[in-house]
């Protein structure tokens, strides 16, 4: 994969009454998806990957079974 080149679905969900949206990004190469329970922790996630950093690498595997968004996005 090209270093210069990010590519991520981004599902935004707040339920009724709460302060801060809830994320769940999935890399459109890899598959990997990651939860995220704030704004903050999203974008602190990818100014991270823009910056480079290793400890924000996709190493999450792809779930297996469905999508996975079940839990954050239902009800």
């Amino acid at each position: 994969m090209n270093d210069n080149y990010l590519a991520y679905m981004l599902r935004l969900k707040r339920s009724e009454g709460q302060a801060n949206w809830r994320a769940t990004l999935e890399n459109a190469h890899s598959g990997s998806v990651h939860h995220f329970a704030s704004e903050e922790e999203l974008l602190l996630y990818l100014m991270d990957r823009l910056a480079g950093s290793p400890h924000a690498a996709d190493e999450t595997p792809p779930r297996e079974g469905g999508d996975g968004h079940a839990d954050l996005f239902s009800g």
